[in-house]
């Protein structure tokens, strides 16, 4: 890896909140040429589209799913600490968690119960 994870999370706030039709040309100066950090940007920000969120999703009745996740920004879970809440769908909510070691940003996805099933 030639690249620090700092340029790649810098680089990775930007371009998540561009439009996917702006995210290229995006990369393509952020990255100034490195092929490696521009794989590793376009395969976090592939994940991050591939999550449902709640207006994207066909989610049940008000009330019959917790749309608020169990955790909170600074919460431990595991050897993971929540950094951001990314996303809620129909089955779960999805957090961005910092891992110390290896130093990494991943993303958790918890299933949530069915209420009302």
């Amino acid at each position: 890896m030639s690249f620090h994870p700092d340029q790649v999370q810098e680089i990775f706030d930007q371009a998540v909140k561009l439009p996917h039709t702006e995210r290229g040309d995006f990369l393509e100066k952020a990255c100034a040429g490195d092929e490696a950090l521009r794989a590793e940007l376009t395969s976090l920000l592939a994940q991050i589209a591939q999550l449902p969120t709640l207006e994207q999703s066909d989610a049940p009745e008000q009330g019959a799913l917790r749309s608020v996740g169990p955790y909170e920004v600074g919460d431990r879970v595991g050897a993971y600490t929540i950094s951001e809440h990314l996303g809620s769908g129909g089955f779960g909510v999805v957090y961005r968690a910092r891992q110390e070691n290896p130093s990494r940003d991943v993303a958790i996805k918890v299933i949530l119960p069915m209420h009302g099933s």
